[in-house]
């Protein structure tokens, strides 16, 4: 069993635990910014790897769905790290298919592929949309680009002239705390949003911000 990335990368898998994150730690090490330093770890139980996710600031994904719980992953899952794709292919049971297709086979009959049976979904609390595997990539929501602690902090320290709000993408605001950051309104203002900021949770301040 492997783990394939769009550009072709392949990541053989090994070994009863494997980490993968931004760290230069993890048996996996990913170039994306958007993971974590030690975001998911596969763990091994039979013939496969069950996959949970370590806490990560933008979570795990499979199939599209964000994982909530350890996984037991399949041939074909994809699984989403930050904006990195991660493909899980598996050659030796997919080889051995091959074989017992082409043994079966009578000697009279035309070469001919096997019907394609429905997709179902594996076990689990995450369901894979209805129908056969698609082989294009899917897309996933864009993950989130604006850190929760980075705008508590401007607005604490740099609010009182607007600077959390450029950062959150909100120029208009900036422009009028900035313009009226000599009453020290804007300020205070941006202290009770700071504070805000640090006291909600990474969802709820990306559902509001992104």
């Amino acid at each position: 069993m492997k783990l394939i990335t769009r550009d072709g990368r392949a990541y053989p898998l090994h070994g009863q635990r494997i980490s993968i994150g931004r760290s230069t730690s993890n048996d996996i090490q990913l170039s994306d910014e958007q993971a974590s330093g030690h975001h998911a770890l596969l763990r091994r139980e039979g013939s496969t790897y069950v996959l949970t996710d370590q806490n990560s600031t933008n979570g795990t994904y499979v199939n599209r769905q964000r994982l909530h719980s350890a996984y037991r992953l399949q041939p074909d899952d994809v699984i989403g790290i930050g904006r990195t794709l991660l493909k899980v292919t598996d050659e030796a049971r997919a080889q051995a298919n091959r074989t017992v297709v082409a043994d079966g086979a009578p000697d009279y009959a035309p070469s001919a592929p096997p019907p394609q049976a429905p997709y179902q979904p594996p076990p689990g609390p995450y369901q894979q949309p209805a129908g056969p595997y698609q082989q294009q990539p899917p897309h996933y929501p864009a993950a989130p680009t604006k850190d929760r602690m980075t705008a508590g902090l401007l607005a604490l320290f740099l609010g009182g002239i607007g600077i959390h709000k450029f950062y959150l993408n909100q120029g208009g605001l900036g422009v009028l705390y900035l313009l009226f950051s000599w009453t020290f309104i804007p300020g205070i203002i941006a202290f009770i949003e700071g504070i805000q900021y640090l006291t909600m949770t990474d969802q709820q301040f990306h559902q509001r911000f992104g």
